[in-house]
């Protein structure tokens, strides 16, 4: 990116997957981070020039919990998932009462994340992260790295923005489970850290987490020119088929809210 001058980029794991209506997010998104940033001026990026890192793809992440701030949030999104499937243990404090809701999404400022299956980093995002990790004693894992930038915050402006829930999700093959993930042993030991040994078990259909309406377990429906394109738990989802005609993503909207608004049990750690 620095040697060519790429201004933004969007970093994906080989088992990334989206939902069928991502554009109509990105739209809000881009509204979301303009607010965020109080862009109000013509700019060359629809997402504004003030931002480092989005996380857009991870299994949690932590708001920032210690400053009055302004959170973007759309209202009943049917492509947000459902709680039961938010199974991940990090997870914004949304106590505040301009922030509470159900099927809701949220822009925030990041002050921890887990997992990198998705981020967007500026061309200022990627030569403050080369500087983080080659010129200074702080070099670790990619997913580590940013979650420590996102909790350092030495910038002027906010280091980290993200999405919750996360709008890129993740993709698993008919197969052997066992290729998930490459941080297994071949010989079923587990490494330090690494969550336990190989499985053994065959995942009989594709399954795709995080998202509603994924491209890839509606991939034939798209190849062959259908419309109607159908949610992953009908029961749970808001909406349980969606029509690529007509349907359309609720708008979202800025909402401020003070440091001492929240009630929640992370902002009870705070001094």
């Amino acid at each position: 990116m620095l040697q060519h001058h790429v201004q933004s980029a969007l970093i994906l794991e080989d088992d990334a997957d989206w939902d069928v209506f991502l554009r109509q997010q990105l739209v809000d998104l881009a509204r979301a981070m303009r607010a965020l940033q109080n862009n109000t001026a013509a700019t060359s990026s629809p997402y504004g020039t003030e931002w480092n890192i989005m996380a857009l793809g991870h299994t949690g992440i932590n708001n920032r919990l210690n400053i009055d701030q302004q959170y973007w949030i759309a209202r009943d999104d049917p492509t947000v998932i459902a709680e039961s499937k938010r199974t991940w243990s990090r997870k914004p404090d949304l106590s505040a009462p301009a922030l509470s809701g159900g099927r809701d999404r949220v822009v925030m400022q990041v002050s921890k994340l887990t997992g990198t299956a998705a981020y967007a980093i500026s061309l200022r995002g990627a030569a403050r992260m080369l500087y983080d990790q080659v010129l200074l004693p702080n070099a670790a894992a990619i997913d580590t790295a940013i979650s420590d930038m996102c909790r350092r915050d030495e910038y002027d402006t906010p280091f980290c923005y993200g999405t919750y829930p996360m709008l890129i999700g993740r993709y698993r093959a008919i197969g052997p489970k066992a290729r998930d993930s490459d941080r297994r042993t071949s010989s079923n030991e587990a490494k330090p850290g690494s969550g336990g040994g190989q499985s053994h078990e065959e995942r009989l259909e594709p399954e795709s987490e995080f998202t509603v309406f994924p491209v890839s377990l509606n991939a034939r429906t798209l190849l062959q020119g259908g419309v109607m394109v159908r949610a992953v738990n009908v029961e749970k989802d808001m909406v349980g088929e969606a029509d690529l005609r007509t349907f359309r993503l609720p708008r979202g909207r800025a909402v401020w809210v003070a440091k001492d608004e929240y009630v929640g049990v992370e902002s009870a750690k705070l001094p």
